[in-house]
C-alpha cells in the first residue's frame, strides 16, 4: 500500500496538468474564436457601406488585444484602412483636457475650484448669476451652464481652401479661410459680453454648478483656461506634457505633427469627401490620432 501512493500521487499529478493545459488550450481556442466572430461581424458593418473606413481596438493593462482596420481610408485610390491609419477622433480628444488639468494643478499652475477668471484674459459671466463665479471644476464637469448654441457651431468650422461646394461642408457649417482666428480671441467673442458673437443665451439659467449639461464650448474654455496658466499655447502642451511623454507619436493637432501620408480621408457619406477644415475650437474635437498609437510608458 505504502509502495502505491506515490503511483497515485504521480498519477493524480499528471491528470491534473492535462486538465490544466486542456484548459488554457480550450480558452486559447475560445479567445480566438471570439476575433474570429468579431472580425466576421465588423466585416459584416463594412459591406453595409454605412461607413467608408474605421478601426476597431480592444486593450487592457497589459496591452492592445485586438486590433484591426476595415473599408478604406480613401476610395477614390482604394486605400485600405489600417489599424495604423491616423483620422480625427471628434470629440474623443477631450479627454486631453482632463489629463491636462490634473498635470497642471501637479505642476502648481492651478486649482480645480479657482474661479476661472482668475487666470482668463477676459471675464466669462452668466447673465442670469452674475454674483456666482464659473470655476475650473463646473467646466471639467460641464456644470458651467455655458451652451453650445448656433452662433457657436456655424462659427467654429472653417475653410482651408475657398473653392468647396456646400455639400460636403459638416453640417452646412464652414466660413472662409480669412475668417481664422485664435483660440482666445473666438471664445472673447462668444463669452464675453462685449464680444462680437456674445448672446445671453450662450448661458443656461441654471446656477454654475447646478445641473449637467455637455459643452464642447466650455470645454474649449477649459483648454483656454489651461493655455492662460501654464502660459503655454494648449496645442503645445498637450504634445510635450502627455503625448511625447506616452510615446504616442502618431498623435497631433495638426498633420504636421503627424505623417500625413497616413491621414484618411474624411466622408460625409459613403459618396461625399468633407471639405478640408480647421476646427476653431479644437480642443473639444481636433485630435488626430490612430488604433495602433502605443502609450509606451506612464506620466
Amino acid at each position: 500500500m505504502k509502495n502505491l501512493l506515490p503511483i497515485v500521487i504521480i498519477f493524480a499529478l499528471i491528470i491534473s496538468c492535462k486538465q490544466k493545459t486542456n484548459k488554457i488550450t480550450e480558452q486559447s481556442k475560445d479567445y480566438s474564436s471570439l476575433k474570429d466572430s468579431l472580425t466576421f461581424d465588423l466585416n459584416e458593418i463594412k459591406h453595409r457601406n454605412n461607413i467608408v473606413g474605421f478601426s476597431t481596438s480592444i486593450v487592457n493593462e497589459k496591452g492592445i488585444l485586438y486590433n484591426k482596420g476595415f473599408g478604406y481610408s480613401n476610395i477614390k485610390n482604394q486605400r485600405e484602412y489600417k489599424e495604423n491609419t491616423i483620422q480625427n477622433i471628434a470629440s474623443i480628444s477631450k479627454t486631453l483636457i482632463g489629463i491636462s488639468l490634473f498635470k497642471a494643478q501637479e505642476m502648481g499652475k492651478l486649482k480645480l475650484d479657482d474661479p476661472i477668471n482668475n487666470y482668463l484674459p477676459f471675464n466669462v459671466i452668466n447673465p442670469t448669476h452674475p454674483n456666482i463665479p464659473i470655476t475650473i471644476r463646473h467646466l471639467s464637469t460641464h456644470t458651467s451652464t455655458i451652451m453650445d448654441t448656433d452662433n457657436f457651431w456655424e462659427n467654429t468650422y472653417i475653410l482651408k481652401k475657398k473653392d468647396h461646394p456646400k455639400s460636403v461642408s459638416v453640417f452646412g457649417y464652414m466660413k472662409p479661410p480669412d475668417s481664422k482666428t485664435s483660440v482666445a480671441e473666438f471664445l472673447n467673442n462668444l463669452l464675453n459680453d462685449k464680444g462680437r458673437l456674445y448672446i445671453p443665451e450662450n448661458f443656461s439659467k441654471e446656477k454654475p454648478g447646478e445641473k449637467f449639461s455637455y459643452s464642447n464650448l466650455g470645454a474649449t474654455l477649459c483648454a483656454l483656461v489651461i493655455e492662460s496658466a501654464t502660459k503655454t499655447s494648449y496645442d503645445k502642451f498637450t504634445q510635450e506634457n502627455i503625448l511625447n511623454q506616452l510615446g504616442m507619436k502618431n498623435s497631433g493637432w495638426s498633420i504636421k505633427t503627424v505623417d500625413s501620408t497616413k491621414i484618411s480621408k474624411l466622408y460625409g457619406n459613403y459618396e461625399s469627401v468633407l471639405a478640408d477644415y480647421s476646427i476653431l475650437s479644437y480642443p473639444d474635437g481636433g485630435l488626430l490620432t490612430t488604433s495602433s498609437d502605443k502609450v509606451i510608458r506612464k506620466l
